[in-house]
């Protein structure tokens, strides 16, 4: 069987997916393939034609009416003359002389395959949105077990019949609202907690509100002969009131599920009860389950489903003789995976013969994952009302400040009582003890009185703690213990599980390596032939080597997508349908870690030359990801591309982190992300496992949609004023296509001109004679650039190594440092010559150069005033004695101008110019004399940050914004402004610089440090990798050399790790806590070199092995206080190891940031260390920041892009 497309009006047959040797696919959208088109078959001509203005439309995956013109169609209705000619004979302008049939489907064409996504008059336009019946009504039949399957149907009714009869219109409904006509199962009352899930999974899934749920009595909807529902019978019927509904009960009818899973988008969200949100398992305190448990307990989900007695059903008669069909083994599945605590496929399930089978497996399998350790849960179940908020919070400023609660105003400035930061965290985790749900010292920060706070904790507690807050609260009054089990796994389970991940490492390398070794093979083969055939022309031997060296890098980008695609994807990917949580012993989650580390790695490192062109779609694409048509991506940040959907046209801009993965308590759980079409992503957003964006929906700059949340409502994005926009650079046009690629070898190819000038200037200084094969392995190296294949290039292309291991680091470094000038003096040229005459191609370009330039080299110039200068040099404008720290590539420079002592802090992004739905947006920045800039800020486009200012870390300066002079501003969704600080400054102190240097110290801050910065990062890389290197090309006489790179790479890697553990210890040794040092002290000094050095080689090696126990091992060996049974992810929990502690089951996620020190303007600029604690089970979000002096307590969470303040305590739920 195969799917196909037909309908009467042309003797049914049009297409087929079968017969042609072609895979069945599936469209980002879920809709499969219904035959292959040809535009030459002369037999059947099938064209997506606009039904309104009946003009073809020939873009690829665009969705219109399907025409046909074959002779096998009708000639017309019996005696319907009007419908034949509108129906049968149709001509298209561009095909003129051929009768069309309209088919009344609606279709797009992609790739020359056929896809059907619905009917024209299914069609209902709601509010200006295409809404069609048919997803809808799946959608409403899975969210109920009360309802007939294809027995359900949406309609849109006028807005003037439904206020006829009183029934009221959903916001934005704009004359036509739908209503839902369904039949029951068995015609028996139903409750009206149906009618209103039916309503919530609409609202959720499709971002519509329903005016009307009628629920009929079976077989009582109007169908067809063959079966199909008759719309217009339906509409009249309810307009007449003729419909056979079924009576509402009173009683609930729905049974309590811990998991509401659609079976339209395979998103899942939690639908427990607070009380019952950590519980795993149902027995009483402290008790086993045991086999006749588990029996007990299926034999009450059968009867739940089936309605026969518990009494009657056997544990040895066949599960399929009760006619279950498979919606009810899924949602058995998932109420059995919440009864033991660990998760069971549906396909466990639907296999077992019987009852004691299944609870034999069951058992089998608990005892595996989750043995019975429990954990007492006290809940409080009194109501707290806004009014003991007020009262608390007034109480608490009177203990702080001494002034008496009468004297206390509830709408007075917070500010006003002078309560400093420290006083803030003491009050948030008082606060958060009387509510009993955590409270982020920010909220409590940027408050502006306590009626805003109260307003705010009683919305927070109704939706952490509904049975807190709820007037019709079912808890009983006295205190809930409940149980919850925790992963108890073996050592040997994990030495083995361990064992698998360093071959895991071993294959990752391979499948790395393999790409850049093909393509320095090929360029070597066609040097050779070209070199034949120009024999006699010396000079066009080097030219030939240095045009072709950009297109080996190329070839590595695009072999290495094949190579993940084909030996990643193919071989580790998972079922994700079947193991949505998976245990990180497991050899599932080792496989799944092994795909997402070979995905990282190769986007970070190739993938990042392709942002903002169509060939970072096709990446995606290849490695999984359904991705429609027009579509711009600026970010490689998508983890896990299989399980990403984005529609048509959506913007992703800079640097958003798109995660459809968690791993918390020892499970790894992954939820898909859907993207709607016409959607925009700001800059840095983070986007979260489960999240659904809809149709034309913005996330804005710096903000989460959190896990299963749903973004519905299109926003303004910050502020954008469309008049100043310019065009979108996107991938529409074929010569857009030609340019990127251009562009993306223009980019290798200067690289490799740096390489060739600094070869020359090497000869000639040594006065040694040229040479063709070093010439050409210079010119690869400069294309390639990353070490990894530097090293895989010289292992290709020559056959011995220097026998002094100092001579070979020295001659590795002094290469490195030469050509990094080079290529940052050939950046700033082409740079100035393309900001002339600006087009849409030269704005692009130089982005692309910035970035390759930024990436390659300028990255280890941070904090240094050489790399100010390389901004200045860029054309930004930059004052005297800056810390600027390690920033994002700045897209336009020369837009850039930042004042006289300002610090920009570690990971802040300067944004001057962004991709929108509403085109490339782009404006000047200016940052004025002496402000501050927190960690992970962003500063976008028109922003004006006056002298004084601080704006916090986490926090966003909006588009068009000013930031008074003297203000404290913190916060990244109203960027609030909490406070002035100019009244504290004399007129002397607020013209002073805060960062003022002696000339020595610019003197080392301009030629030392940046040389400490960048050479002894490269000459201990050097080191490490010589004895390996050696070793291969002593093994490489026994066994080829392509065998043995994922051994040296794996080898040289970890020797690098060692020795930069030698070099932490001896250059910086241990801090301690409340330790504090000037900003430009020789030991500051030291320890941005060893931050160089940390970063060079996680680049090379050990950020490939984050998330495996061997980072964990290496945060250890660096004075890190970790148990060995955590997760680390993110190469930000090392910026200060001995400053953490991470105890049993901590995680911490991708890109989060644990930050042992903090930068104090105070004394000419002074940076404080702090230790951070992380109990067991803690939880770090992704690109979360935790400030010295924190503590997350056992079983506490800090969520994605959370901010936990200097000594904040985080409490668990």
């Amino acid at each position: 069987m195969a799917p196909g497309y037909g309908l009467a009006e042309n003797c049914v047959f049009v297409s087929c997916a079968f017969g042609e040797g072609k895979p069945i696919t599936v469209d980002w959208q879920g809709r499969v393939c219904c035959g292959y088109i040809n535009p030459v078959d002369t037999d059947i001509d099938v064209r997506i034609v606009d039904p309104d203005t009946c003009e073809e439309l020939r873009e690829d995956g665009k969705e219109g009416e399907i025409w046909i013109s074959s002779p096998s169609a009708g000639i017309g209705y019996w005696g319907r003359e009007e419908l034949s000619q509108k129906t049968f004979s149709n001509e298209l302008t561009n095909h003129l002389g051929r009768n069309y049939t309209r088919t009344g489907d609606l279709g797009r064409i992609i790739d020359q395959k056929l896809f059907i996504t619905g009917r024209i008059k299914d069609l209902i336009i709601v509010a200006g949105r295409n809404i069609y019946s048919a997803d809808v009504e799946k959608t409403i039949e899975t969210s109920s077990e009360f309802l007939r399957p294809g027995c359900c149907a949406v309609i849109g009714v006028a807005e003037e019949i439904l206020l006829a009869k009183g029934i009221s219109i959903p916001d934005g409904s704009d004359q036509v609202a739908l209503v839902v006509i369904a039949e029951v199962r068995d015609g028996k009352p139903v409750s009206k907690d149906v009618i209103e899930n039916i309503k919530t999974r609409v609202a959720e899934e499709h971002g519509v509100g329903l005016a009307s749920v009628n629920l009929i009595k079976p077989r009582t909807i109007s169908k067809t002969t063959s079966g199909k529902i008759k719309r217009f019978e339906c509409i009249k019927q309810f307009t007449d009131e003729t419909l056979n509904l079924v009576p509402l009960g009173t009683k609930s009818m729905l049974t309590k599920k811990s998991l509401v899973r659609s079976f339209t988008t395979a998103t899942c969200k939690e639908a427990k009860p607070f009380w019952l949100q950590k519980v795993r398992s149902a027995p009483a305190l402290g008790k086993r389950i045991d086999k006749n448990d588990i029996e007990e307990f299926l034999k009450r989900l059968i009867s739940e489903q089936t309605r026969i007695p518990i009494n009657n059903v056997s544990v040895t008669d066949n599960l399929s003789s009760y006619g279950i069909d498979s919606i009810g083994v899924v949602k058995a599945t998932q109420k059995l995976s919440d009864f033991l605590g660990t998760p069971v496929a549906a396909i466990d399930v639907f296999t077992a013969s019987c009852i004691q089978e299944l609870a034999s497996f069951s058992e089998d399998l608990l005892s595996k994952t989750r043995p019975q350790l429990v954990r007492t849960i006290h809940v409080p179940c009194k109501r707290i009302s806004k009014n003991d908020i007020v009262e608390f919070l007034k109480g608490i400023i009177s203990e702080q400040t001494g002034v008496a609660i009468n004297s206390i105003s509830v709408t007075g400035n917070l500010t006003s009582y002078g309560i400093d930061s420290i006083g803030v965290v003491k009050a948030t985790q008082k606060l958060s003890d009387f509510l009993g749900t955590p409270v982020a010292a920010i909220d409590v920060f940027t408050a502006s009185c306590i009626t805003e706070l109260a307003n705010f904790s009683e919305d927070l507690l109704s939706k952490t703690q509904p049975q807190l807050s709820s007037n019709e609260s079912n808890v009983p009054e006295a205190d809930i213990d409940c149980t919850e089990l925790v992963v108890e796994v073996s050592k040997s389970r994990q030495w083995s599980i361990r064992l698998l991940q360093f071959f895991a490492l071993i294959y990752i390398s391979i499948m790395l390596a393999s790409p850049a070794y093909l393509s320095i093979t090929a360029f070597l083969n066609s040097n050779l032939c070209a070199s034949k055939s120009v024999a006699g022309v010396p000079w066009l031997n080097y030219m030939i080597s240095l045009i072709f060296a950009p297109l080996a890098w190329i070839h590595c980008i695009a072999s290495t997508c094949i190579c993940i695609s084909l030996f990643g994807s193919s071989l580790l990917g998972l079922n994700y349908e079947l193991t949505s949580e998976i245990s990180i012993y497991s050899v599932d989650f080792v496989k799944w870690w092994a795909l997402y580390k070979s995905q990282e790695i190769s986007s970070k490192v190739l993938a990042v030359h392709l942002r903002g062109t169509v060939f970072l779609k096709y990446w995606f694409e290849m490695l999984g990801a359904k991705i429609g048509s027009s579509v711009l991506i600026d970010t490689v940040d998508i983890t896990d591309p299989a399980l990403v959907s984005i529609g048509d046209e959506a913007v992703i801009a800079e640097g958003v982190l798109v995660q459809s993965h968690e791993v918390k308590n020892g499970i790894l759980s992954l939820r898909p992300i859907r993207i709607g079409k016409c959607s925009s992503i700001g800059p840095y957003a983070v986007v979260q496992k489960g999240s659904v964006i809809g149709e034309s929906a913005e996330v804005q700059a710096l903000q989460k949609v959190g896990g299963g949340e749903h973004v519905l409502k299109p926003n303004k994005l910050n502020n954008i004023d469309k008049n100043k926009d310019l065009p979108v650079i996107s991938s529409k046009t074929q010569h857009d296509t030609i340019y990127h690629f251009i562009g993306i070898y223009l980019v290798g190819f200067l690289s490799s001109l740096a390489a060739a000038i600094a070869y020359f200037l090497y000869i000639k200084i040594s006065k040694q004679p040229p040479s063709l094969q070093h010439f050409s392995f210079v010119c690869i190296c400069g294309a390639f650039h990353w070490i990894p294949f530097i090293i895989i290039a010289y292992a290709t292309m020559f056959s011995d190594v220097s026998s002094n291991p100092i001579t070979f680091a020295i001659s590795f470094t002094s290469a490195y440092l030469l050509h990094s000038l080079i290529l940052i003096t050939l950046t700033a040229v082409f740079t100035r010559l393309l900001n002339q005459n600006q087009t849409k191609f030269k704005t692009w370009l130089r982005y692309q150069m910035n970035i390759s330039c930024h990436l390659r080299c300028a990255k280890f110039l941070s904090g240094t005033e050489a790399f100010c200068v390389y901004l200045r040099l860029l054309g930004a404008k930059i004052g005297k004695h800056c810390s600027i720290r390690a920033i994002n590539p700045v897209s336009n420079p020369e837009l850039m101008s930042i004042g006289a002592g300002v610090h920009i802090g570690d990971f802040s992004k300067i944004i001057t110019g962004f991709h929108s739905s509403n085109g490339y947006v782009w404006g000047k920045i200016e940052v004025h004399d002496n402000s501050v800039i927190g960690s992970q800020s962003l500063i976008l486009p028109n922003s004006l940050i006056q002298k004084n200012v601080i704006l916090g870390a986490l926090s966003l300066a909006p588009m068009n914004s000013i930031l008074q002079e003297g203000g404290l501003y913190i916060g990244s969704q109203t960027q609030s402004h909490v406070g002035n600080l100019s009244a504290t400054l004399n007129k002397e102190d607020s013209q002073k610089l805060t960062l003022t240097r002696t000339w020595y110290q610019t003197f080392t801050s301009l030629f030392t440090q940046p040389f400490l910065q960048t050479a002894s990062p490269h000459i201990l890389l050097g080191l490490s990798i010589y004895a390996p290197l050696n070793l291969i090309f002593h093994l490489s006489k026994k066994v080829p050399i392509f065998w043995l790179l994922p051994l040296f790479w794996i080898l040289s890697g970890t020797m690098a790790a060692l020795t930069c553990v030698i070099a932490k210890w001896v250059l910086v040794g241990k801090k301690k806590p409340g330790e504090k040092l000037p900003i430009w002290s020789k030991r500051i000094i030291m320890d941005s070199t060893w931050q160089a050095i940390r970063t060079l080689i996680g680049d090379y090696f050990m950020e490939m092995t984050s998330g495996s126990f061997m980072f964990v091992m290496w945060m250890k060996m660096m004075g890190g206080d970790v148990d060995e049974d955590v997760y680390v992810d993110s190469m930000g929990a090392l910026l200060n190891p001995e400053m953490v502690k991470i105890e049993r089951g901590g995680c911490v996620e991708k890109d989060a940031l644990l930050f042992g020190h903090i930068y104090e303007g105070d004394e000419g600029g002074m940076v404080k260390f702090g230790e951070i604690k992380i109990g067991e089970d803690g939880f770090v979000g992704s690109r979360a920041m935790v400030m010295p002096g924190v503590v997350l307590e056992n079983d506490a969470n800090l969520a994605a892009f959370s901010l936990a303040m200097k000594q904040e305590i985080i409490r668990s739920t």
